[in-house]
């Protein structure tokens, strides 16, 4: 059809019911190059329909042809000005919605429940004012109660979108019984949920803290590892209301984050890692300290970088916290990480030149090795069998260590004995980091390295550090990085002769 039989066609609208299809006929010929402007009026007029198609193809007529014909185009500025401020159509049937919804959460059928629950976000993202105003939040909460697990946890995650600038969904102690009571019934996915949201609850007393740990103590063992997971952060959650942590908990949670180290999945290690800092942060000690377990929290030549970066943090933390034996330990591995043995004898063994950016990712982790060491050094606070609320208390009065706070069999400790133990601990990292630095500052010459200035030094060398060819740059870094540590620990052991 060209433009004379469409000039006919749209004279004779008898003959041509179906205006759309003579539009699209004008937008193809527009589209082909050829001059259609003699439709102008009719586009124009076109424009005020309802229907969406016709309307995109006037709006596209008068974007090309408008600069031609100006008086007409006051004609559509009117049309214009309306659409610009026309609700969304859908909007107008809201208030027809909450009936059927409303049918659709007491339906007999649980398919039926589940789908009005879940169209409840839909109806939120249309007009969030309609679902606040509605009650159907409530209505959302009384779900919580519905004999279908799965309707329930629609409801919670519903609940948690159009509460997000809220906080999400509260609970509290009913609905926190509720989902426990139903333990047993929840698939893994549902399970997981349901754990999530119970870290929003905070019970009112030690005992009924425990007692909901008692409730999900067997997800520790769940096959599905999401499930551990999210029932070792409900347990961490829990344990911040407590004033000192149950041994028996810590012991449990400490022995399933260890097993989780031993995964392939970093992204569980990591997870593990980070939820034993803070535990650690909260008990002040890890329970598991001897050498089998701690190797469990020591880097490994194929872990990731971040993997061996929180494994430091974790390890200086450890550290810090726990008897002089261990301590040392975490010492000797952290001195094994900074003097550069693991890229030596990696590329000893491939026998090729290292990758410059696997070297630059490999220093990252040296420099936080060294970090480490330093921070042990000036920040130890713990000597066994004492934790540093009781040493306190001991140095403040001597007298407690009788009256039970205490085993019989552990002698009173004074101020000059921790202060003997922190410097024990603060010499061994300098010496730790003096030795280092003899190895960087020697990297560049095999000779003088073999010469040895220390004793201690020859072991560290067994492997040819030379053959890592480091820059200037890279040797710069690790050194600066050595003397802000030796730094730190000498400013405080000056700082301790002063005062």
């Amino acid at each position: 059809m060209d433009i004379a039989e469409l000039t006919e066609a749209f004279k004779d609208q008898a003959a041509h019911p179906n205006q759309a299809l003579l539009l699209q006929r004008v937008q193809e010929l527009m589209g082909q190059g050829f001059d259609v402007s003699t439709f102008f009026a009719t586009m124009v007029s076109s424009a005020s329909t309802r229907d969406i198609a016709i309307k995109k193809i006037a709006y596209a007529f008068l974007a090309r042809y408008g600069h031609t014909n100006e008086e007409l185009c006051f004609l559509g500025i009117n049309t214009l000005h309306q659409d610009c401020v026309d609700l969304d159509p859908t909007r107008s049937v809201m208030r027809f919605m909450l009936q059927p919804l409303n049918k659709g959460f007491q339906d007999k059928n649980a398919n039926v429940r589940k789908t009005a629950v879940m169209a409840c976000i839909s109806l939120f993202e249309l007009d969030p004012a309609f679902v606040l105003g509605n009650e159907i939040v409530d209505k959302l909460y009384g779900l919580l109660s519905d004999k279908d697990t799965q309707v329930v946890v629609n409801a919670i995650l519903v609940l948690e979108a159009i509460l997000i600038d809220e906080g999400g969904i509260v609970i509290n102690r009913a609905i926190a019984s509720h989902l426990l009571r139903r333990y047993k019934d929840w698939t893994p996915g549902q399970l997981q949920v349901v754990l999530g949201v119970l870290c929003r609850y905070k019970p009112e007393t030690d005992d009924e803290i425990y007692e909901i740990m008692n409730d999900v103590d067997d997800g520790l063992q769940h096959t599905s590892l999401a499930v551990q997971m999210a029932t070792l952060r409900l347990f961490i959650w829990l344990c911040q209301d407590l004033a000192e942590i149950d041994e028996d908990v810590q012991t449990t949670i400490e022995e399933t984050l260890l097993k989780h180290l031993e995964s392939p999945q970093p992204d569980l290690v990591f997870a593990s890692l980070h939820h034993l800092s803070l535990l650690l942060e909260k008990s002040g000690k890890l329970r598991h300290s001897s050498p089998q377990h701690l190797s469990m929290i020591f880097c490994k030549p194929n872990d990731p970088i971040t993997i061996k970066l929180k494994k430091l943090d974790l390890c200086t933390l450890v550290a810090q916290f726990s008897a002089v034996p261990v301590t040392t330990f975490i010492l000797d591995h952290l001195c094994l990480v900074a003097s550069m043995k693991e890229m030596a004898h990696f590329q000893k063994s491939s026998r090729t030149r290292l990758d410059r950016q696997y070297i630059s990712a490999q220093l990252e982790v040296v420099c936080g090795a060294i970090e480490a060491i330093g921070t042990i050094g000036s920040n130890y606070e713990s000597s066994q069998p004492f934790s540093p609320q009781i040493k306190e208390s001991l140095v403040k009065d001597p007298a407690h260590s009788s009256s039970g706070l205490v085993s019989e069999a552990a002698a009173p400790i004074s101020r000059g004995e921790i202060e003997k133990t922190e410097r024990t601990v603060g010499k061994a990292c300098l010496d730790r980091l003096y030795q280092l630095l003899v190895l960087v500052s020697d990297l560049g010459n095999e000779s003088e390295r073999q010469k040895g200035s220390r004793s201690n030094t020859a072991s560290w060398n067994q492997q040819n550090l030379a053959g890592l060819n480091l820059d200037e740059a890279q040797v710069a870094t690790i050194q600066s990085t050595l003397l802000l540590a030796i730094e730190g620990i000498c400013s405080l052991f000056l700082y301790c002769s002063v005062h």
